[in-house]
């Protein structure tokens, strides 16, 4: 192949790849359940409950963001850094051809390292 045409076929994958998440977890992976951090988890469903796979839920805080995607059972689960104050961190979800509904946060219990739930309703873009 030659070099003017590499560009091209690498732009080519770039457009056709699925989403990917910045931090994935394995329930099989014995450090994940150890490492220090705020549990976030929660799930993206649609207006009849379903899930939605392909979720781009983005946690924001004051430093940075934390982009993390829905696996096929509308699931994310990540830990977001000790320092991180679980009341100052705003969610938002999205995925192409739905509008998003509501975003629910809720957090634990008023005490360190409490885990927070954040669930996404998206609805069909033109569903009734």
């Amino acid at each position: 192949m030659n070099k003017k045409a590499i560009l091209p076929a690498l732009l080519a994958l770039l457009a056709v790849a699925p989403a990917a998440a910045q931090y994935t977890y394995d329930p099989s992976a014995a450090d994940e359940l150890d490492k220090p951090g705020n549990l976030y988890f929660g799930s993206a469903r649609d207006e009849r409950g379903a899930a939605v796979p392909d979720v781009m839920v983005i946690l924001e805080t004051t430093q940075t963001n934390f982009t993390l995607v829905t696996d096929e059972q509308g699931r994310f689960r990540a830990r977001l850094p000790l320092d991180t104050l679980a009341a100052s961190v705003k969610a938002s979800c999205s995925r192409p051809g739905y509008v998003v509904v509501r975003v629910t946060k809720r957090l634990g219990p008023k005490r360190a390292n409490s885990p927070v739930q954040v669930d996404c309703l998206l609805k069909r873009q033109g569903a009734r």
